[in-house]
């Protein structure tokens, strides 16, 4: 799984799990003085043959574009197999930061 935040682009192995936030700590630390993005927005992980975005926040939504441009949000504590491509819109404060 390949994932591009921009600035960074990663290559996760099927072991391998993502997380992005604010928190230093996280794999993709998005902007660690914007108190709009949750500490640990999100992750992404494979259980079986299947990769997993998840929702991690307890109190944020988050934003997933489609291959075909269509939005849908997906709220905190939920999680979505990812099968195609995907975008991941985290909004913050001061910017909107995405993944792909």
């Amino acid at each position: 799984m390949r994932v591009d935040s921009g600035e960074k682009v990663l290559t996760l192995a099927d072991e391998n799990r993502l997380t992005f936030g604010r928190a230093r700590e996280c794999t993709i630390c998005l902007d660690p003085d914007d108190a709009a993005i949750s500490r640990v927005a999100g992750t992404l992980g494979r259980e079986g043959s299947v990769w997993w975005l998840t929702n991690a926040s307890t109190t944020r939504p988050f934003a997933v574009v489609d291959e075909y441009g269509f939005r849908s949000v997906l709220p905190p504590g939920r999680r979505l197999a990812v099968e195609r491509p995907i975008t991941v819109l985290v909004d913050g404060s001061l910017a909107q930061h995405d993944l792909r």
